[in-house]
């Protein structure tokens, strides 16, 4: 079954209002896949303090309603291991990355799996890695 680490970018359009973001239909896709058992995903503890950066600043009513429905999804939260922090760090020496854009993707070439975001500007940086796929390109299980 395939693996995907998504990030910020896409967790973010499974919860805001859809005239505010692109792509939510290829997002919400993927969130049904999840739910379907036809895609395995996991993530990196850090998301919840992305997302929560993102809607505590930006939608300030709905931010904690919001972060708690990501939340009781259950997806697969891990704490990036040795090999996961090295693979990361060595993604933003070679790509000047940030450590969190990195650490998704880290985690999911460690973990077999693909790291989906929608994100232009990292992939544009980091696909010669390999490992990751826009959101815009994804086309399901």
């Amino acid at each position: 079954m395939p693996l995907y680490v998504p990030d910020a970018s896409v967790l973010l359009k499974w919860v805001l209002p859809a005239s505010g973001e692109n792509q939510v239909d290829l997002a919400l896709a993927l969130l049904d896949a999840y739910r379907n058992g036809k895609v395995d995903m996991l993530l990196p503890g850090l998301w919840q303090y992305e997302v929560g950066n993102v809607l505590g600043l930006h939608y300030p009513d709905i931010a904690r309603e919001r972060l708690e429905a990501l939340v009781r999804l259950s997806v697969p939260e891990v704490a990036p291991g040795p090999s996961t922090r090295a693979l990361a760090l060595e993604l933003v020496a070679a790509h000047r990355v940030s450590f969190h854009d990195a650490t998704y993707h880290a985690l999911a070439l460690d973990a077999g799996g693909v790291f989906l975001t929608a994100d232009r500007r990292y992939h544009g940086k980091a696909v010669a890695r390999g490992g990751v796929t826009l959101l815009s390109e994804w086309r399901g299980p």
